[in-house]
């Protein structure tokens, strides 16, 4: 008897447990009733509350689901009411780039989804006061804590859960906890809520459930259909970083031999880049290995050669440049014995001795503090005005201050001609020596200059501007003076970005003329990590801000640029990788970039310490922004056309197309009825699978949506016949590979479409999924009979080949002869051609094929040494 009760028991807690773990909600959305927009649990109805609504049935992730669209879209649910003690849970499934759902009037309470977060905002009483307590979840991992994750077209669960008695707050997404340590609360707070609430944003929802309870894990787990415990991970893309990361094994002059050579038009005739990376530090401050470098640098890479400006004495100077142990002596010699080559310099007013030229100051005048009282700012007694310290220049300070300046940096260009018998092509200005433009509030301390301010009529910008111009075009002046016409000279930072910031650009702009008269602005594209891609961290600027301040530079008729570029100066793992900095150089190429200047910054920390404690980071983990400003800028040298004669569309939008993700950034060109369109998934870390390596994103052009796939590493495509039945769509940059450049393949890829026709007919036709849907597509050349092709770039005269493997649209079901010519060799292939044609080369210089006889669709070469 004994055994059957306990037999008896134990059956009826079998039973229980389950009933106890079952989850009930007070509110239900299945959205599968007649009346999809009414609740099956609960009094609730959704509702069109605000802008230009809709609310449609789609199909959802069981059964249907609904979407929400239209501008300003709010669609009232009032579920929180339902919300009776001190947990509840809000869940659902969600398909899109961003959801809201927000208490109102006042947003006491809100969840969202955007780029790159999740966030869970309550407000609580405490002391008598509302207190809004706000929490996110980043999104810059891989997996679950990806943005990307969860923008892939896609249906994806999230549970916002809440218990005051255990002081959680927890956000949960397909399963997985991704909250941070940070979003535990104190016990005992409960949330305020507002009689109304609902969501933003166009998005579709499904299976809408809010329970009157904290929810554990395995509920949470079942609700996301993932039962199973789900870890997050995380891992560095390891195939982004230089061989034998973290413990690099190739030196950086090797690794740029090593690399595929960017691929210059012959002929293109874009000026040099110029290296701001200090050849000492990538040189590891060795002569000979300086000379290695930099004649690398030169001849595949398109730089000037970079020889140091000394700031020194006469005596010193000449000792160091005459020897040829030293980095700048050994430079200095590397240059005369190659006349032809250009070569540029560096000068920093603001780290100049002008003792050294025989004036009374070890510090630039400029910034000396020892100057005159007249040339600072006075307040009424008369006496200096200090900010932080210091005395501020006066914009009616004596010009002939800067002269003083200018002549010590001239003595130094001096010193250096003497050992190297030509003048430099190009002398770039540090600057920084002004700052900030004044506030109006500094410049009314002054009497004299708040009056002269006020008879002006400029605002401050641009009479700061006009200030630093006066100054600015002064020491120029006195720099050039006997310069040849065809030196080229430019100030860092003489641009529109950040316009309240600076001196307004339309004064200071003509300090960058080129010798044909055209002007460069020079502003610093500096985004230092992958997450500010997109628009500005503090001082350093993204895709956005560069584009803000192209929008008034091209107004003004400055149709290119000359930007301030790199990736990072951390260390390695935290600066922006080979593939996305490669992709962010083509979107300044597509600005109006015709050259960079390429930095690198081994910076000290407090104390005057290196950052990785051991001294400048190492140059092997850095080599790869060496190379990448060569493999953006040739792409312009190949599409020429969209800038001499095109344009950049959208400025009202920086530029940007609004396509399928956020974080797909596309910019298009026109020209005549052509369109160069540039695209790419920007990562916002450097973990692996933080985005995808490619997908389809799509854009209106023209009135028109027109699909096509992006890279991380960037899409660069021509469109023509856009209003035809079979428009052409082909790829520039198809070569380019997604990881370190060292892993790159040594093989010469070529694609028809961007081989140019000497003479016959070769048209470029295209294979797509639709008109105007290139989401997977084949462009090729329809060759007929004596259609002769060509491709040569700079630099390429010296490769060795030994197969080209054709690769054909369709097989050919007729014999065709196909010649070759590389440079002085020729030979012929016979046959009826497969998918796959390979040929046997010899030679180098330039390739050449003609089909002899015959037709065929060429979709693309692969030169192999």
């Amino acid at each position: 008897m004994v055994g059957r009760i306990i037999l008896s028991i134990y059956f009826l807690l079998i039973c229980y447990r389950p009933l106890a773990q079952v989850k009930k909600p007070v509110v239900h959305f299945s959205f599968e009733q007649a009346d999809f927009k009414k609740a099956n649990e609960g009094n609730y109805v959704l509702r069109s509350a605000g802008g230009e609504c809709t609310i449609k049935p789609v199909s959802g992730i069981k059964g249907e689901g609904v979407r929400f669209e239209g501008k300003n879209c709010l669609v009232s649910s009032n579920i929180l009411n339902a919300v009776t003690g001190d947990a509840f849970a809000l869940a659902f499934y969600f398909k899109g780039n961003r959801f809201e759902f927000v208490s109102y009037p006042k947003q006491h309470f809100a969840v969202s989804f955007d780029y790159p977060y999740f966030s869970f905002t309550i407000s609580t009483r405490q002391q008598g006061k509302i207190v809004r307590e706000f929490y996110k979840t980043e999104l810059t991992g891989s997996g679950a804590q990806s943005y990307d994750h969860y923008n892939d077209g896609n249906w994806h669960s999230v549970v916002f859960n809440f218990s005051s008695r255990l002081g959680r707050r927890e956000i949960w997404a397909d399963g997985i906890l991704i909250n941070e340590p940070t979003a535990v609360l104190p016990k005992g707070k409960t949330v305020l809520f507002e009689p109304f609430d609902g969501f933003k944003q166009n998005f579709q929802l499904d299976e809408l459930k809010l329970f009157n309870q904290y929810l554990d894990s395995t509920s949470i787990r079942e609700f996301s259909g993932n039962p199973q415990k789900s870890h997050l991970t995380s891992s560095l893309d390891t195939a982004q970083y230089a061989p034998g990361f973290p413990n690099y094994s190739v030196s950086l002059l090797n690794q740029l031999k090593r690399f595929p050579a960017p691929r210059y038009a012959s002929g293109h005739g874009l000026h040099r880049n110029v290296s701001w990376m200090d050849i000492n530090y990538l040189s590891e401050r060795t002569a000979n290995t300086a000379v290695e470098i930099e004649t690398e640098m030169y001849k595949r890479w398109h730089y000037y050669l970079d020889v140091p400006l000394l700031r020194s004495d006469t005596t010193t100077a000449a000792r160091i440049y005459n020897d040829t142990s030293t980095v700048p002596g050994a430079l200095v010699r590397l240059a005369n014995r190659q006349p032809s080559w250009d070569y540029s310099v560096i000068s920093m007013q603001a780290q100049i001795q002008p003792r050294h030229a025989g004036y009374n100051s070890d510090k630039p005048f400029i910034s000396s503090q020892q100057l005159p009282d007249k040339n600072y700012l006075r307040g009424k007694e008369g006496k200096p005005i200090i900010v932080n310290g210091r005395k501020i220049l006066s914009p009616l300070m004596d010009k002939k201050i800067m002269v003083q300046d200018a002549e010590t940096v001239r003595f130094y260009l001096n010193q250096l001609t003497r050992n190297l018998k030509r003048p430099p092509a190009l002398i770039t200005e540090n600057g920084e020596v002004f700052g900030a433009a004044y506030r109006e509030n500094l410049l009314r301390q002054d009497p004299l200059v708040w009056e002269d301010f006020q008879k002006s009529r400029l605002t401050r910008t641009e009479y700061f501007g006009k200030f630093q111009q006066e100054m600015e075009e002064q020491f120029r002046s006195v720099v050039m003076k006997g310069m040849p016409k065809t030196t080229l000279f430019s100030i860092f930072q003489v641009s529109a970005v950040q316009p309240d910031f600076w001196g307004a650009y339309k004064f200071r702009r003509s300090v960058n003329r080129m010798p044909d008269g055209s002007i460069r602005s020079t502003p610093d594209f500096y985004p230092y990590t992958p997450a500010n891609w997109q628009l500005a961290i503090g001082p350093y600027n993204g895709y956005g801000m560069i584009a803000r301040g192209r929008v008034i530079e091209i107004s003004l008729g400055d149709t290119d640029f000359s930007p301030f570029v790199a990736a990072g100066w951390l260390d390695e793992k935290d600066n922006i990788r080979p593939a996305q900095w490669l992709a962010l150089l083509k979107s300044m190429v597509m600005l109006g970039a015709d050259f960079f200047y390429v930095g690198y910054f081994n910076v000290t920390g407090p104390g005057g310490k290196w950052p990785n404690g051991v001294g400048p980071y190492d140059p092997k983990g850095y080599a790869y922004q060496v190379a990448i400003p060569g493999y953006a800028q040739a792409i312009r040298s190949q599409v020429s056309e969209f800038f001499g004669e095109g344009r950049l569309l959208n400025p009202s939008s920086q530029f940007r197309f609004t396509a399928s993700s956020i974080n797909d950034l596309v910019l298009v060109r026109k020209v005549h009825d052509a369109w160069l369109i540039y695209g790419s998934i920007q990562p916002n870390s450097n973990q692996a699978a933080n985005v995808p390596d490619s997908r389809v994103t799509t854009i209106e052009l023209e009135q028109k949506k027109i699909s096509f796939p992006i890279r991380r590493q960037g899409s660069m495509f021509i469109l023509k016949a856009i209003d035809k039945a079979n428009p052409v769509f082909y790829q520039i940059d198809a070569w380019h590979e997604l990881t370190h450049p060292y892993f790159w393949s040594g093989n010469l890829e070529l694609e028809a479409e961007n081989m140019s026709v000497e003479e016959g007919i070769a048209t470029i036709e295209t294979n797509a999924s639709g008109t105007l849907d290139f989401s997977a597509f084949t462009s090729f050349r329809n060759m007929r009979t004596g259609a002769r092709l060509s491709y040569m770039f700079d630099g390429m005269e010296q490769l060795q080949f030994k197969t080209a493997t054709l690769s054909l649209w369709e097989k050919g079901s007729k014999p065709v002869e196909i010649a070759w010519k590389l440079g002085k060799h020729t030979g012929s292939w016979k046959g009826i051609p497969e998918k796959t044609v390979v040929i046997q080369l010899t030679g180098n210089g330039k390739l050449e094929l003609t089909l002899k006889s015959g037709t065929m669709k060429l979709d693309k070469i692969v030169l192999k040494p």
